[in-house]
């Protein structure tokens, strides 16, 4: 059965048929390195570690067959009113994948009381707590994270909501976000522009997943909301990003000097993207924002916190 939660995100809720639920091919999964067939020495590279996965498949084939072979005996049991497992997979707020399992007779019912509570809180509360179900992407994330805490550089695609000024204050930035330990900047259009904001981060942001309002904007991304000094910030990555969001905004939570300057970035129909003004206060810089779009103009503007 296939639920919406009212965020819009998509959970499955089902009774399990199988005697027990698959492994081997998680492990499979997990081990796979993908080969590129256009450079040599990488798809050597890649054959090399695709060994262990080569050792795992006769294992993943007899699994298989063992669950074929039981399954006419266990659909019978099952049916003859035995308990079941009703299982349910989604994502929790911060975008890691979770599932939920519990076990009853009366499987039915409790399948339909999980898909209501999906529906109306997001979470399926009587099937007991959640366990995280980890995917190779999840990996890249921890690798991104120790990197972060060694003291490294990290930079990753995001979108940022709480730059500019007047109607496009509440818009969407695309860019990239860049965090090192003290630090935290972000680079507006895709990263290819040559200008980089400063951006105050948190050290308790409310993390979410990307509500119906922003999905046009975002799409099924995870949310991170939280206020600053300068004004309220939200920060949207894709769901394996999401459990990294604390870090990266937490390298920015150190408050900046007293007298933090305001930028106005203007671009033009070129695509060319520059500094124009400096101000001492948001509100001066607002009011500027404000004449121009009272002017018309078709030319885009921001406004960037800058250090002095």
């Amino acid at each position: 059965m296939r639920v919406v939660d009212p965020a819009g995100w998509p959970w499955t809720v089902h009774r399990r048929w199988l005697p027990w639920r698959p492994r081997v091919h998680r492990a499979v999964v997990a081990l796979y390195s993908p080969l590129d067939g256009d450079d040599e020495p990488n798809f050597v590279t890649g054959l090399l570690l695709n060994i262990p996965c080569a050792l795992l498949l006769p294992v993943l084939l007899v699994e298989w067959a063992l669950l074929l072979a039981f399954l006419p005996f266990a659909v019978p049991v099952r049916l003859l009113g035995r308990r079941w497992t009703v299982a349910a997979h989604g994502r929790r707020d911060d975008g890691m994948r979770v599932r939920y399992e519990a076990r009853a007779s009366a499987a039915r019912a409790l399948r339909d009381t999980a898909a209501d509570e999906i529906r109306a809180d997001g979470a399926p509360r009587s099937l007991g707590a959640p366990v995280v179900v980890r995917v190779p992407a999840d990996d890249a994330t921890d690798l991104l994270r120790n990197r972060l805490r060694d003291g490294g550089e990290v930079t990753v695609a995001c979108q940022v909501q709480g730059f500019g000024a007047a109607k496009s204050r509440d818009g969407w930035i695309e860019g990239r976000l860049t965090a090192v330990p003290g630090l935290l900047s972000f680079q507006p259009g895709g990263g290819l522009l040559p200008a980089a904001w400063p951006l105050l981060g948190s050290d308790d942001p409310h993390l979410a997943l990307a509500g119906r309002p922003d999905r046009a904007a975002v799409g099924l991304r995870v949310v991170a909301s939280y206020a600053t000094p300068v004004g309220g910030f939200r920060v949207a990555v894709e769901p394996h990003l999401g459990p990294l969001l604390r870090d990266l905004l937490a390298a920015g939570a150190e408050p900046w000097p007293v007298g933090v300057a305001w930028a106005m970035w203007r671009q033009d129909a070129a695509g060319e993207v520059r500094e124009i003004a400096r101000f001492g206060s948001r509100a001066d810089a607002e009011l500027l924002a404000e004449n121009l779009a009272a002017r018309g103009s078709r030319q885009s503007f921001w406004l960037a916190a800058a250090r002095h």
